[in-house]
């Protein structure tokens, strides 16, 4: 156990101008409070409404300014948007499926599309985002399943080299967990994966949970509560539900997203370790500023109209790619002839290992 002095913590000079104006705005998220009791549903719900009401009043309604196309679908379980910017080609099949975050629990309904409207026109491609049903109602692994279904829907419409799936938070916690998914059962995987700050362990093993404990400015305190209501039962080691512990071959080239201050850091230091050593997976680790990952989604003032906006990595210090890899074909895409259902956590075959990648024409 290491005990440390209170002390003053410093706006750093040497971040951006939008990064220390953010850091100096303190707290962003919502106002920190004791979570339920695991068994009251009730207090979970009034947490929900309490939380969600709170960003919903910060960040107001996007759809104002939003001046591309939003498709409500239902999907069964739950509702799909489908955004497509005003500046988007026809041509243009890329997708970007969003995986909203909020704790497993916050960030749905209104605050899904708020958030699919923000990826949408910060990225100017086809974004798809699913409003997966959460706890208290729905803990693991209904989440995933909606997100599989999502994910299923968009393969009738585009090819896997067209998609690329995101999340934050949460929501990168469910992108990993869906990609292992989908390999399990035999789906074509998305030509890459971006996580923005994402919860890959939810044992809370990570160091950042201490050590940037009042230096993140979205998340304080434990979040074993949310962690524990959204697994329910099952292990935490579970890679569904900590995708760190899963078998990551096989994994497609990936994108991590933190910052100094992050409680996430460690999560994503770990998963992008693993990813390089398990994995071969070609990916890279891109270092914010001291500002969060998810504050940046909590900005007040981040505007929706620019992919250029305070939130893109290319704003904050971290060049965004000139292409991304896309990776050869597995033995369970439907044009390569053949198809094979491995066993939880398994590898197919070492087909599904990158191998002379080529580009994927998708800047992101």
């Amino acid at each position: 156990m290491v005990h440390l002095p209170e002390r003053e913590i410093p706006v750093p000079t040497s971040v951006s101008p939008e990064a220390q104006a953010a850091l100096s705005m303190g707290r962003l998220g919502p106002p920190p409070r004791e979570y339920p009791a695991l068994d009251d549903v009730a207090g979970w719900k009034a947490y929900v409404a309490e939380a969600d009401g709170f960003v919903h009043t910060m960040i107001g309604d996007r759809t104002a300014g939003y001046t591309g196309t939003i498709e409500e679908r239902d999907i069964g379980p739950c509702p799909l948007y489908v955004l497509t910017p005003e500046d988007a080609r026809d041509d243009d099949r890329r997708v970007y499926f969003d995986i909203h975050g909020g704790a497993w629990v916050l960030g749905g309904g209104e605050l899904c599309k708020m958030t699919a409207i923000r990826s949408a026109s910060q990225l100017g491609t086809r974004t798809w985002s699913v409003d997966y049903r959460m706890p208290p109602d729905h803990p693991f692994p209904t989440p995933l399943d909606d997100c599989l279904a999502a994910y299923q829907l968009l393969l009738e419409e585009r090819r896997p080299e067209e998609i690329i799936v995101g999340g934050a938070s949460a929501g990168g916690n469910l992108a990993g967990a869906l990609v292992l998914r989908a390999r399990d059962e035999g789906l074509p995987l998305p030509a890459a994966v971006v996580f923005n700050t994402g919860a890959f362990d939810l044992t809370g093993s990570g160091d950042s949970w201490q050590t940037n404990d009042g230096l993140d400015n979205v998340l304080a305190g434990s979040a074993s509560p949310a962690m524990a209501i959204y697994a329910g039962d099952h292990d935490l080691r579970d890679p569904y539900v900590s995708p760190l512990f899963g078998d990551l071959r096989g994994f497609p080239p990936s994108i991590l997203l933190t910052g100094t201050r992050d409680m996430l850091l460690s999560d994503n230091v770990r998963m992008h370790r693993a990813l390089r050593q398990r994995a071969s997976t070609p990916s890279c680790t891109c270092g914010r500023p001291p500002v969060t990952g998810a504050s940046w989604a909590w900005h007040p003032r981040t505007p929706t109209g620019s992919a250029k906006s305070a939130a893109s990595p290319s704003a904050t210090g971290a060049p965004l790619p000139s292409g991304l890899i896309r990776p050869p074909l597995r033995d369970s895409d439907p044009r390569s002839g053949a198809k094979t259902t491995p066993s939880r956590g398994s590898v197919r075959s070492a087909s599904a290992r990158p191998s002379q990648p080529q580009l994927m024409n998708a800047r992101l």
